[in-house]
């Protein structure tokens, strides 16, 4: 384990950005969104639906 996830949120969505964007990946802790929020958001970024 990366000593960085310490500090991280345990149930995260981890977005990684095109390497060529040279951005780095950000995560969104989706522990605090209610469950029709993150379905909207999964919807948002085009992922199906988890479980």
């Amino acid at each position: 384990m990366d000593l960085s996830d310490l500090f991280k949120p345990k149930i995260r969505l981890v977005i990684k950005p095109k390497k060529c964007s040279n951005i780095k990946p950000f995560y969104i802790n989706v522990k605090v969104l209610r469950k029709k929020n993150l379905e909207r958001l999964l919807e948002i970024l085009s992922i199906d639906k988890l479980g």
